[in-house]
């Protein structure tokens, strides 16, 4: 595969921050059991986008993929040169960004479609989208379950688009929600992303800011045994590891023989598949002098693609050993959409997000992507959850505020006073702290 456009973008869980303003809202019991307030004439009021199921094509793969190795070495490789383990879920956040992209408009909408797509128009992803998604999610030997939510701030200065709402309902299936956006708002989102991620996230904002109106957000779990389990005889619980600062630890090893081979220029690796053959977990140990910072650097969209296409079949006797880990990781991305391209929808000035709502307060951007994974991969299979956040802020035209500066380096004088009536209790003059 050649590339297309040279910048690419991609999710896991998306919370999309944004202020909101919608009538004839309801009250719905949450799975957390808590009352959250949700929009129960949502299909009365927005006209629903006609849905067409369209089978993946060869542009979808590529420029899908170019966007999520993009995305991963910009996010990932700063931890990655500090010997950090990392993590992000290209589907969560590309779920997240593309219910955003729907909401975008002029050179907004541009960079992200150019950024994310490659130049596909969003109107044609989302139907990609929708349908991969609908594939994954099918596979009766793994769990793997996505939802989407868009959480709204109760502000009557805030108008939202009936027409955006209608596509996120449409292709993304998301649930919509209004709240004061306060501390019990906060319990209550973090609370849909540990029901939605069977517990193994249990938050992705610690508090809400003051200027944000609304989140779009994507949850993705993902559970699945081994095809081949491991016997006993296959297991090692004195296996060593030498880590990235070349310490010896000491690990489970997990030994078996596996039926596909994998190599490129830099490296070696191995597939193991999980119950079905409908996912598999695709490792790959970069050659003798490469070190991984520079194999991570080196990789494309199209190189990770060909080679699993080309993958070689050798009968269970590719021989692998593997450690049992497990580990969190959560990073900010809004750093890592800029430098790849998408600048215009984190500037309060610039960004046009006019086609998911507008405020009589200001004008609307993103203020941060949230993003935060787990992963635990032992002899019974892998167990992985991702939430990705998206913050939409309002951009208010507030008054300056007067400042001074009040620096005590000469002699100064000070009083201790009665806070009633202000009289001194203790006075003073400091001519010298020494």
């Amino acid at each position: 595969m050649k590339r297309r456009i040279k910048n690419r973008v991609l999710s896991t869980v998306l919370a999309f921050s944004m202020g909101l303003c919608l009538a004839g809202c309801g009250k719905e019991v949450g799975s957390n059991g808590s009352e959250v307030a949700k929009l129960d004439n949502l299909t009365q009021n927005v006209e629903v986008v006609e849905v067409e199921t369209k089978d993946l094509d060869e542009r979808f793969i590529e420029e899908t993929a170019y966007f999520s190795v993009d995305l991963f070495k910009e996010s990932t490789i700063s931890d990655i040169e500090l010997g950090k383990n990392v993590l992000i879920s290209p589907q969560s956040i590309i779920t997240a960004m593309s219910m955003t992209t729907n909401g975008a408009k002029g050179n907004t909408l541009s960079q992200l479609q150019d950024t994310m797509y490659g130049g596909m128009e969003i109107t044609e992803y989302n139907k990609y989208m929708q349908d991969y998604s609908g594939r994954l999610t099918q596979d009766k030997y793994v769990d793997f379950y996505l939802a989407n939510s868009i959480w709204i701030k109760e502000d009557p200065s805030l108008h939202v688009e009936d027409s955006f709402l209608g596509v996120c309902k449409s292709y993304y299936d998301a649930g919509v929600y209004t709240e004061p956006f306060n501390d019990e708002t906060t319990n209550k989102l973090n609370g849909w992303v540990k029901d939605n991620t069977s517990g193994m996230i249990d938050s992705i904002v610690d508090t809400i800011p003051q200027d944000a109106v609304m989140y779009l957000i994507n949850a993705t779990a993902f559970s699945g045994e081994w095809q081949n389990q491991y016997e006993e005889n296959q297991i090692n619980e004195d296996g060593v590891f030498t880590s990235w600062s070349g310490n010896k630890e000491n690990v489970t090893m997990l030994n078996s023989a596996e039926d596909y081979y994998l190599q490129d220029d830099m490296a070696r690796g191995f597939i193991k598949y999980y119950k079905g053959g409908g996912y598999a977990f695709m490792a790959m140990l970069p050659n003798d002098g490469v070190s991984i910072e520079e194999y991570v650097s080196n990789l494309t969209g199209d190189k990770i693609i060909d080679t699993y296409n080309n993958r070689e079949y050798l009968g269970e006797n590719v021989m692998v050993t593997m450690p049992e880990f497990s580990y969190e990781y959560d990073r900010e991305l809004s750093e890592d959409f800029k430098n790849l391209g998408v600048t215009d929808a984190f500037s309060g000035d610039k960004a046009d997000l006019s086609g998911m709502a507008q405020s009589d307060a200001g004008n609307l951007y993103i203020g941060r992507v949230l993003h935060k994974t787990y992963i635990e991969l032992d002899r019974n299979g892998t167990k992985a959850a991702a939430v990705t956040a998206v913050e939409v802020m309002c951009e208010t035209a507030a008054e300056p505020v007067r400042m001074e500066k009040i620096t005590l380096d000469k002699p100064f004088y000070y009083a201790i006073i009665d806070g009633k009536t202000g009289l001194p209790v203790f006075m003073g003059v400091v001519n010298s702290v020494n």
